[in-house]
């Protein structure tokens, strides 16, 4: 068993005490009433079911990561109540100095995820298959060539922006989190999400390369 498998077991124990039945354990989190006596959410195109157990994983099209578990046990046993503000911030914005120069850290991985889509039509791919929504042109942020939308939980959605490369720069991919996301998941679990998010697209990646 690795550190992520231990994680998710010891926050599994949190789930004893989940009211499943309660309105306010789903409605305020925008999830439907349970079935079967389990919680459903879809997380990077794959299927869970929840209950006082654990996190069943139902399958899906997406890469199976045990780390969305452990977030999905944080959202439905620490999550507030509140809509999503639909203004965004990259993840280093959240730090408040618990992350040691995240804002070099963000450069590097939006980098890192550009080399992973050099075409634009790629992550066009990419981001149709994962649901996400384009933002129309004139209201695309940041000077970003491509704006995207996912509803990546029901109350946090994320935004991604793609820059062309040009003769000084290579492509670059920044992802950007409502400014509400703090009230559903703490900093720490917000950055493993982001991280899952990240291994989605170089999984996505690879598909699109047909390299799997």
């Amino acid at each position: 068993m690795n550190n992520y498998e231990k994680n998710y077991e010891s926050l599994r124990l949190w789930l004893a005490d989940l009211e499943l039945n309660a309105s306010a354990s789903y409605e305020r989190l925008g999830l439907d009433p349970p079935r079967d006596s389990q919680l459903h959410i879809e997380l990077l195109r794959r299927q869970y079911a929840i209950d006082t157990t654990g996190v069943w994983d139902l399958g899906g099209d997406g890469h199976e990561d045990i780390n969305c578990r452990s977030v999905l046990i944080y959202y439905v046993t620490q999550g507030g109540a509140c809509e999503p503000a639909y203004r965004f911030q990259q993840l280093h914005g959240f730090a408040q100095g618990l992350l040691h120069d995240s804002s070099t850290f963000a450069r590097s991985s939006a980098a890192q995820l550009g080399d992973s889509y050099a075409s634009v039509e790629s992550f066009t791919q990419a981001m149709t298959a994962l649901g996400a929504t384009p933002v129309p042109a004139g209201r695309a942020q940041g000077g970003a060539d491509q704006t995207w939308r996912l509803l990546v939980l029901p109350k946090i959605p994320f935004e991604f922006r793609y820059y062309h490369a040009d003769e000084e720069f290579p492509s670059t991919i920044n992802i950007f989190i409502d400014k509400n996301a703090l009230t559903f998941l703490p900093f720490e679990t917000l950055a493993v999400l982001t991280g899952c998010i990240r291994k989605e697209l170089e999984h996505r990646s690879v598909l699109c390369r047909g390299e799997l």
